[in-house]
């Protein structure tokens, strides 16, 4: 999906992501904070709550559909020699062992 020369420039664009959230998520946690801590001390347990729950979805979601990403990267099916179509790679090559 990526060129061999662009690896770096991927890992660069992560880790600046990574700083920035970290930097963002701080102030956001420190504000909710501020606010609340009077009247409800405990409001950035659910801010993480919120975040943590939102995180499983997508992860659930991407998960869930990693076949017809994968379907739709690799191009068309393959079919086998009896005619039978192959959803996945590991497939067939666990069937050559």
């Amino acid at each position: 999906m990526v060129e061999p020369d662009e690896v770096g420039k991927i890992y660069a664009v992560l880790s600046l992501l990574v700083t920035a959230t970290a930097m963002g998520a701080s102030a956001i946690y420190r504000i909710l904070y501020d606010a609340t801590l009077d009247s409800f001390p405990s409001a950035y347990l659910l801010l993480s709550a919120g975040l943590y729950f939102t995180s499983g979805v997508i992860s659930l979601a991407l998960f869930t559909q990693r076949r017809n990403l994968y379907d739709r990267t690799a191009g068309k099916k393959k079919e086998d020699p009896d005619g039978a179509q192959i959803k996945n790679r590991r497939v067939k090559e666990s069937t050559k062992l």
